[in-house]
């Protein structure tokens, strides 16, 4: 899993096969290998996270779930839980082309609350700063040029929600890696950025998406 999703997130999905046809309940459970139960709750099939992880200060957990069937039967086993270090979002925007802010300024057009925005500038390798992100956030770069963005944290969502007011979405040229953001939307994401181009090889985690409208 990757560290920095909110409590309560589905981490995965349990399954069962057996002489007994189910319902199956699935419980966690005290024994070997249960040391990481208090970090996870389970409702239901869904094994979901009860806090926010954080790789460097732990990487591993290990829960213990015991599955019984309609006749009271069951099994217990347990499982290795890995965090991995959360991966950015990288955009490249260039600011002097046409837009709402300033040349030598961006709006971003994130969701969230207090990720981490850092940048360089591609022409200038020693040219670089971050800040802070809530929702909409104004960027102010030393000069005019291009510039890379790498987002991450609390970030969930990129969004232009309406095509045809001001925006800075034409300043947006390149798409490099989606990383391990968990998107929860790609609606509008693109809308009127019309310089862009994809060229990340990676694939979005698209697991709570449930609309793409008017996303280029």
């Amino acid at each position: 899993i990757t560290e920095g999703l909110s409590a309560g997130t589905e981490i995965g999905r349990l399954s069962a096969t057996g002489n007994s046809s189910g319902p199956y309940v699935f419980t966690l459970v005290q024994g070997t290998g249960d040391s990481g139960n208090s970090a996870f709750t389970i409702s239901d099939n869904q094994l979901k996270s009860a806090s926010v992880f954080d790789s460097r200060l732990k990487a591993d957990y290990s829960v213990r779930i015991r599955v019984t069937d309609q006749q009271g039967q069951g099994i217990e086993k347990s499982f290795n839980i890995q965090v991995f270090p959360k991966v950015p979002f990288i955009t490249v925007w260039k600011t002097d082309l046409p837009g709402l802010s300033p040349a030598n300024q961006l709006l971003f057009p994130g969701t969230g609350n207090n990720y981490l925005i850092e940048w360089e500038n591609i022409s200038v390798p020693n040219q670089k700063g971050s800040l802070t992100g809530n929702g909409y956030t104004q960027i102010t770069f030393p000069e005019t040029g291009t510039y890379r963005l790498k987002v991450s944290g609390n970030f969930s969502r990129m969004e232009y929600y309406n095509c045809f007011s001001p925006n800075d979405a034409k300043k947006l040229i390149r798409v490099e890696q989606w990383g391990t953001t968990q998107w929860i939307s790609f609606e509008n994401m693109f809308c009127g950025a019309n310089n862009n181009q994809v060229t990340a090889k990676d694939i979005p985690d698209l697991r709570l998406v449930t609309s793409t409208a008017q996303m280029f």
